[in-house]
């Protein structure tokens, strides 16, 4: 696998470069895809973790530069969903308390903006239902009840 860093920025003195930067952009989503097509479906063991653990956040990485350099693209709704599902998936499979919290607060941070910034998206009742998920992940039943 091959990856392409390309350093970007908002303004430049050559208005051409800023226009390229738009189009620039739409690598990191490409490069994300690529990263998560590829995740393993499970990790079986702490080097395995540790193997998606990293390509969840270097894809987060890539797809949190394409928001914030495209914020009004059509695939940015999209976009923080999969930031937010891998985050939910890496809370899942790590031990740590605390980088599972982390990992948790980035998720719902992600749906957050989602239902803030896209109300008439088709995946609004997604992101409302994922955000619910990550907002209680401490509880749990005993005997039948419910239990923070």
């Amino acid at each position: 696998m091959a990856i392409v860093i390309c350093d970007m920025w908002d303004k430049h003195h050559c208005p051409d470069a800023t226009e390229r930067v738009g189009e620039m952009a739409g690598v990191s989503y490409l490069l994300a895809e690529c990263l998560i097509k590829t995740m393993p479906a499970d990790a079986e063991d702490a080097l395995a973790t540790a193997r998606l653990v990293d390509q969840i956040e270097q894809a987060s990485s890539l797809l949190n530069a394409f928001v914030a350099a495209l914020e009004n693209h059509p695939e940015v709704p999209g976009a923080l969903l999969k930031v937010g599902a891998m985050r939910q998936r890496a809370a899942s499979v790590l031990v740590d308390p605390d980088e599972k919290k982390k990992n948790l607060i980035e998720a719902r941070d992600a749906y957050v903006k989602v239902v803030q910034r896209f109300p008439n998206h088709p995946q609004f009742a997604t992101a409302v239902m994922e955000n619910a998920k990550v907002a209680v992940p401490h509880v749990h039943r005993v005997s039948g009840h419910i239990h923070p």
